[in-house]
């Protein structure tokens, strides 16, 4: 199965996270022009407007126009904005709601090409319980907000489908620098947040929500807590994504608390936190599932390079790869500060993490994967044998982590997509090692 990455192989930490942000290939200025029949050209109010017998219209909003708010008061329910490309800036392009109406708002053009400048005086948009998935923000770029709460949006109760939004130099004063979530469920793909900041949740803050991220990047956020993400009460799932970068006092990539998210096929990596957790902080009974995910090189000024659990916070860690992670004190890989802690790590490799991949007063339970310690455990070996593990954390034919656990799959997939097993028995980490197409 090809990878979901450019390059079958993934990325690497380091590598230009970018890439998020670009779609697939150039959308059509019209997705179905097909259901636009008898159209002809009409001027309401100064936007350009396609409109239909008894159909959805489709409506212009240009740089120095009228602003985007004259635009979605012309627009019906289930009409589309197309956003030309530019700068759109101005008191109308900013505060912005659908007024009830279930609208797509569609750039006309490369995001980046396309931008909403909030010029530090208020949010790009707010929306509520009336937008649904059938609210459709992508294609544009959202910077210079700023707001308490979601410096570049604010979804109250909301669930629309973000896709192919850049999220990027927004501030929140009290939570959510990109985007701030109370109840709900957004989908965000392909998308990038970046260099936003909040005193939590630099990236994103949700509360009591269920958001679903894919294919997205959440990069160099600033944050007290939660660099990259604070998620209270708050579970939904992050799947095939980059958290790379993100700075915080506690819980450099993600705090979470009373939260327990799915995390599949992500990398987090170059996190880094002044006291715990790295890369994730795990507090007041957060049980996130970790599957199929690499966690690289992220740091911490205390415990837990990157995991650190505390509060009856028992994470469940399948089929990772831990590697380079490093803490000042202790558990460079997973720290659990007390025995209300029960991290789970199963079929996993922790390498190269010093002083101790696993540590702490909690009750961590390693079965069946590599760590650095020999602990007589018959279903574990001891990662320091494991030399065949590439420059990019995948792994080699001769490396002992092949096959080495058992013969039937916990996942169907690995992180790149290749399905478990291809041998005897599924690999440890998030690599199943597959031969190359010619020898297949």
């Amino acid at each position: 199965m090809a990878s979901m990455y450019p390059g079958r192989r993934g990325i690497r930490a380091g590598r230009d996270h970018r890439r998020f942000a670009k779609g697939p290939g150039e959308r059509k200025m019209f997705r179905d022009q097909g259901s636009f029949p008898m159209v002809k050209w009409a001027v309401v109010l100064g936007a350009a407007a396609w409109t239909g017998v008894g159909h959805a219209g489709t409506h212009v909003a240009a740089p120095g126009g009228p602003g985007l708010r004259s635009v979605i008061a012309v627009a019906a329910d289930g009409d589309t904005v197309l956003l030309l490309p530019g700068t759109h800036r101005g008191e109308g392009n900013r505060d912005l709601q659908l007024e009830g109406k279930s609208l797509v708002i569609l750039g006309q053009g490369a995001p980046e090409s396309i931008v909403i400048d909030c010029e530090g005086q208020g949010r790009a948009f707010l929306l509520d319980r009336n937008d649904g998935p059938s609210t459709i923000l992508e294609g544009f770029t959202i910077r210079g907000g700023r707001a308490p709460q979601g410096g570049g949006i604010r979804c109250d109760g909301a669930a629309p489908r973000l896709v192919q939004i850049r999220l990027v130099d927004n501030e929140a004063t009290v939570a959510g620098g990109g985007i701030y979530c109370d109840g709900g469920a957004p989908q965000i793909s392909e998308s990038k947040i970046s260099w936003n900041r909040a005193p939590s949740g630099g990236g994103l803050f949700c509360d009591n929500a269920t958001p679903a991220l894919s294919g997205t990047a959440v990069t160099g956020n600033l944050a007290v807590y939660g660099g990259g993400f604070y998620c209270s009460g708050s579970n939904g799932s992050i799947t095939t994504s980059e958290i790379n970068a993100n700075l915080a006092w506690a819980g450099g990539a993600m705090c979470l608390s009373e939260s327990s998210p799915r995390i599949t096929r992500c990398q987090i990596s170059e996190n880094e936190a002044q006291t715990g957790g790295g890369g994730i902080r795990c507090v007041q009974l957060s049980s996130p599932e970790i599957q199929n995910s690499y966690l690289l090189n992220n740091r911490s000024g205390w415990n837990g390079g990157a995991i650190h659990c505390r509060n009856r916070s028992s994470p469940r860690i399948v089929h990772c790869t831990f590697a380079g992670n490093f803490a000042v004190n202790e558990g460079a890989g997973i720290f659990s500060i007390s025995k209300s802690c029960e991290p789970v790590i199963l079929y996993s490799i922790l390498a190269g993490s010093p002083p101790q991949a696993v540590s702490g007063n909690g009750r961590a339970r390693v079965s069946a994967s590599a760590w650095p310690v020999s602990d007589g455990t018959p279903t574990n070996i001891d990662s320091r044998t494991i030399q065949a593990l590439r420059s990019d954390h995948r792994l080699d034919m001769g490396s002992p982590a092949v096959d080495a656990g058992g013969p039937e799959a916990y996942l169907e997939v690995d992180f790149d997509g290749d399905r478990r097993p291809w041998g005897s028995g599924v690999d440890l980490g998030a690599d199943e090692w597959v031969p190359k197409e010619e020898e297949r």
